[in-house]
């Protein structure tokens, strides 16, 4: 009899500390890979200075949309757009950041102008990484393709908040991209492979628990 109920203690606590141990692995896992809000900075994207060259020689200027300023560096152009909002994982980085402002694409056409409107970008980071765009105030459509192969992914503390850096991340314009260029201004960029575009550094900050 006493037998019968030590074996059943034992069996008891076995059961009991397993259960814990799950939920402490849970608990643990949870907190590893919590959601992130994000509520400002930016995102800079350095233009390949080929691919630049080549719009150029089409006749082609990339303007920024407000509030998207534009630089010149030795070689290219960096437009950096604001980031407005995004959640990500915390430990993947998985999930969206979305951006104000754009890019607009013009070419002189006798006395009017050919446009192309890129705006409000939302980076897209999962099993598949791109950037979707508003296309001429219409539709969202996935127009750019990222590569996060070698890109460096850090976070920080800086004066009582938590920033996300992520750099060297490549940029590439997808079909759809190079469809809407070719048929907009008249080019023959070929298509079935994703054109160098730029490099992004994406800076986002955390935003405060509530």
């Amino acid at each position: 009899m006493t037998h019968n109920i030590s074996r059943r203690t034992s069996v008891f606590l076995l059961v009991a500390v397993a259960a814990l141990l799950v939920t402490l692995f849970a608990s643990v896992a949870s907190a590893s890979a919590r959601p992130l809000n994000l509520d400002g900075q930016r995102t800079a994207v350095t233009l390949v200075p080929g691919t630049l060259d080549v719009l150029l020689g089409a006749g082609i200027v990339p303007l920024p949309v407000a509030p998207s300023p534009v630089v010149g560096t030795k070689t290219s152009l960096k437009f950096t757009f604001p980031v407005t909002s995004g959640r990500v994982d915390s430990k993947t980085l998985a999930g969206k950041i979305r951006h104000s402002g754009g890019v607009l694409f013009v070419q002189r056409a006798g006395t009017g102008w050919n446009t192309l409107k890129l705006s409000r970008f939302t980076i897209s980071i999962g099993t598949e990484s791109y950037i979707t765009a508003i296309v001429n105030g219409d539709k969202r459509l996935r127009v750019l393709e990222l590569e996060l192969s070698n890109a460096a992914i850090k976070q920080y503390t800086r004066k009582g908040r938590t920033y996300v850096y992520i750099s060297k991340v490549a940029v590439g314009l997808n079909d759809t991209a190079i469809g809407a260029v070719n048929a907009t201004f008249g080019t023959a960029l070929p298509t079935g492979d994703v054109i160098p575009f730029g490099t992004a550094n994406v800076l986002a900050r955390v935003a405060r628990a509530h």
